[in-house]
């Protein structure tokens, strides 16, 4: 038998598992659709479904953890943003775990890790791409400042611009 991801058949458990992954996913705008992808739609789905697959096939012979991750890219105001969810699929809890997501504008990156599996800690996708455009702001700034010969310090959180002495 093949062992492509296509040929391998989801178990009823493990199908369940991706509804709850893909209802979580999809009420926080991370779709196709909602992202304004260039894929079409559901294959994002299609991805998560065949690693999951992949993942708890190669777990029957380790029994160990599994990591993999799933990608899916988008467009805010004509602007592309990667994101990459790292995935943990445990054998011995018959579970999958979202343990992190980070998200890719040009050369700025922010990691979001996921604390206990909880919808909660996931972002919104049109609130991550805000964090990205205030981040890479922030870097912009800062790198005008010490070109201008200002001194940049840190603040409680915020970035603060000083002359130098």
């Amino acid at each position: 038998m093949d062992a492509t991801p296509q040929k391998l058949k989801m178990s009823t458990h493990w199908s369940k598992v991706l509804e709850v992954h893909r209802f979580w996913l999809i009420s926080k705008g991370y779709t196709e659709r909602a992202l304004d992808s260039a894929e079409p739609d559901g294959m994002f789905f299609h991805r998560l479904k065949d690693a999951i697959t992949v993942a708890a096939t190669n777990t029957l012979w380790t029994y160990r953890l599994e990591a993999f991750p799933v990608e899916i890219a988008g467009y805010f105001n004509n602007k592309m943003v990667n994101f990459q969810f790292n995935y943990t699929l445990d054998p011995a809890k018959q579970g999958l775990f979202l343990s992190s997501m980070k998200a890719i504008l040009d050369d700025i990156a922010i990691d979001y890790p996921i604390f206990g599996n909880t919808r909660g800690e996931l972002p919104p996708a049109p609130m991550v791409y805000k964090q990205l455009l205030t981040l890479a702001s922030n870097i912009v700034l800062h790198r005008i400042a010490e070109a201008a010969g200002k001194k940049v310090e840190k603040g409680t959180g915020k970035r603060h611009l000083k002359r130098k002495l």
